[in-house]
């Protein structure tokens, strides 16, 4: 008898279970921890091209509503419980979507309160990578 995930639980390559994405109805999958520097928009993008966790390799900045889903669904459960930094200080309070607004901005999170701004793609930003 298989056992039901439930949000915040581990994965044994090391991700933890994030349900599913409101984008793809999917389950989704978040890095472990954030990127361990903040990073540009562009600089974001390419980290989660090149990361790997466990044998897993197909990670991506989360859109603006999987990041929403992550701070107000999961971020106080299971493995989620302090993981991400909920001081709301700039810039490490502050999370990149995968979400751009036009040539020049990006939709960025802050878990605290889930408030959603726009903000230049050349800003640093925390990133947490998901997949699925």
């Amino acid at each position: 008898m298989a056992t039901e995930l439930a949000i915040g639980d581990r994965m044994e390559d090391g991700t933890i279970y994030a349900g599913l994405s409101p984008n793809t109805g999917r389950a989704m999958y978040a890095a472990p921890a954030d990127a361990p520097l903040c990073l540009d928009f562009n600089e974001a993008a390419r980290y989660a091209q090149e990361l790997v966790v466990g044998d897993k390799h197909d990670f991506r900045v989360p859109s603006k509503a999987e990041l929403s889903c992550l701070f107000n669904v999961c971020k106080d459960r299971g493995a989620f419980k302090g993981a991400f930094d909920l001081s709301g200080t700039y810039p490490r309070g502050w999370y990149w979507s995968g979400t751009g607004f036009d040539e020049t901005n990006g939709y960025c999170t802050r878990p605290t309160d889930a408030w959603r701004v726009t903000n230049f793609l050349t800003n640093k930003r925390s990133v947490r990578c998901i997949r699925g």
